[in-house]
C-alpha cells in the first residue's frame, strides 16, 4: 500500500495548488542554498515542498557536458577565451576582470531550480579558489567557488528565479576576486533543472529556525523572537475552499502566529491565519477573511489545548457566511468543538495570491516559540476521506 506521504502527495493530483512541508524529513532540509541539514541545532534555510514528488524537470542547459565542444557558450569578449580540453570547459583569463563564459535561457520567475556540476581551478592559478559558478537572475543562490585550487569540487545548489532569464556564468574567479591573466578554470556536467513545488525559505541567517528532534520526532524549532519560513506566491485565487494542516507544539502560552496566508489577515481579503493563544492560554484562533473590507470570521477551540504536540486539520469554505460553517476543524484525531469569536458578515469570494508564512507574521512579528513537524495547504474541495489522510500524515509526524 502507499505510504502516508505518497497518499498526501496524491491529494495534489490534477494540478491542485498548495504544498506539503515535512520538517522531520532531513533530506528536504537545507541550511542555505547549498548545505544540507545533517544534525540537530543546525539552521533551516530551505524546506523543500514534497507535494510534487521532488522530481526534477527537463534539462535547461544546452551542452552542459561539453560533448558538443563549446556550442551554446559565449566567452566575454576581451576578457576570456574558452575551449573544451579533456572533456571539460576550460576558461582562460585574458584580462583582469569578467573572465566568464556564459549561457542564457528562459525560466519562470519565482520557481526554484537545482544547479549541479563540477568545477576546479588550475593548481598554478595565482588567485586562490579561482573557479566560480554564478547565476544571474536568481535569488537565494548566486555564487559558489571551488574549495581550493587544483581540487575538483562538485556543486549542488538551489536557485530561485527573480526574473524570466537565467544566465549561467562560468568564471575564473573566487567569491571575492577575479583571477589573474593566464589563470584557468575548468567545468563539467553543468545542469539546471526546475524543482517543482512551493518551497519554504529563509535567506536571513539570524531568522532561521533550528532542526531539532523532540520525543523522537524531527521538527523545526522556532525561537519566538524572529524565526520565520516564507513560501512565495501560493496562488489560491481560483478557489473559495482550502484545506490546511499543521502538526506543531507550542512551547509557551504567548500570543503568536503559527501560520498566515498574507502579510496580515485582518485587512487582507482572501486570507487566513492560525494564531496561538490569542483567546488565552491554549485557545488558538482560526481566522478566515473572505471579502468585505476589514470583516473576517474567527473561531477557537471550546476548551483550551495543552502545551503538547498537536495536530490540526482545518477546512475553510468561503461560500459560507457564519463563522462556524465557514471554518471547521479536527484536532488530535477528532472533530473539534469550536466556538465563534467573530462572525465577520463578509461576502462570499475566493482566496487571493499571497505568500505563506510559518512561525511568525511577515517580517518576524508575533513570532512563535514552537515546534513545527509538518505543514500543509491545498486549494479546493476536500472530502472527509481526504481530510483523514492528511490527519494521519500529521499524526505520524509527532506521535499524536
Amino acid at each position: 500500500s502507499l505510504s502516508l506521504t505518497a497518499q498526501v502527495q496524491a491529494l495534489f493530483a490534477a494540478g491542485r495548488v498548495g504544498g506539503m512541508w515535512d520538517m522531520g524529513d532531513i533530506a528536504t532540509l537545507f541550511q542555505d542554498a547549498a548545505t544540507p541539514v545533517t544534525a540537530v541545532t543546525q539552521p533551516i534555510g530551505i524546506v523543500l515542498d514534497k507535494s510534487q514528488g521532488l522530481v526534477l524537470g527537463a534539462e535547461l542547459v544546452t551542452n552542459g557536458d561539453f560533448s558538443g565542444g563549446t556550442s551554446g557558450w559565449v566567452p566575454r569578449a576581451g576578457a576570456a577565451t574558452h575551449a573544451v580540453v579533456g572533456g571539460e570547459m576550460e576558461v582562460t583569463a585574458i584580462a583582469t576582470s569578467a573572465q566568464v563564459t556564459e549561457q542564457s535561457f528562459s525560466v519562470v520567475s519565482g520557481r526554484t531550480y537545482k544547479v549541479t556540476g563540477t568545477m576546479r581551478a588550475a593548481g598554478t592559478n595565482s588567485v586562490a579558489n579561482s573557479a566560480r559558478i554564478s547565476i544571474a537572475g536568481a535569488s537565494v543562490f548566486s555564487l559558489a567557488q571551488v574549495s581550493a585550487n587544483g581540487v575538483q569540487t562538485p556543486f549542488s545548489l538551489f536557485a530561485t528565479a527573480n526574473s524570466s532569464t537565467f544566465q549561467v556564468q562560468l568564471s575564473v574567479a573566487s567569491l571575492g576576486a577575479w583571477g589573474a591573466i593566464g589563470d584557468k578554470a575548468y567545468f563539467d556536467n553543468v545542469s539546471v533543472k526546475e524543482l517543482p513545488g512551493n518551497h519554504a525559505t529563509q535567506p536571513t541567517a539570524g531568522s532561521r529556525s533550528l532542526y531539532q528532534v523532540v520525543g523522537g520526532y524531527g521538527c523545526a524549532q522556532f525561537d519566538g523572537a524572529n524565526d520565520l519560513l516564507q513560501v512565495s506566491g501560493i496562488n489560491l485565487s481560483a478557489t473559495n475552499k482550502v484545506l490546511i494542516g499543521l502538526a506543531f507544539k507550542p512551547n509557551t502560552s504567548a500570543l503568536s502566529v503559527a501560520m498566515e496566508y498574507s502579510t496580515n489577515t485582518t485587512p487582507n481579503e482572501g486570507s487566513f491565519y492560525i494564531a496561538l493563544n490569542e483567546g488565552g492560554s491554549g485557545l488558538h484562533h482560526l481566522k478566515a477573511h473572505a471579502t468585505g473590507g476589514a470583516f473576517s470570521d474567527t473561531v477557537q477551540p471550546s476548551s483550551a489545548l495543552a502545551l503538547a504536540a498537536t495536530t490540526l486539520v482545518e477546512y475553510i469554505d468561503l461560500t459560507q457566511t457564519a463563522a462556524l460553517s465557514k471554518i471547521t476543524a479536527r484536532i488530535n484525531g477528532a472533530a473539534a468543538s469550536l466556538s465563534s469569536v467573530a462572525d465577520g458578515g463578509d461576502s462570499p469570494g475566493n482566496f487571493s495570491n499571497y505568500d505563506l508564512f510559518m512561525g511568525a507574521r511577515s517580517g518576524g512579528s508575533l513570532a512563535s516559540n514552537m515546534n513545527i513537524y509538518r505543514a500543509f495547504i491545498r486549494a479546493g474541495d476536500a472530502t472527509a476521506g481526504e481530510q483523514l489522510i492528511l490527519e494521519n500524515w500529521l499524526r505520524e509526524s509527532c506521535g499524536v
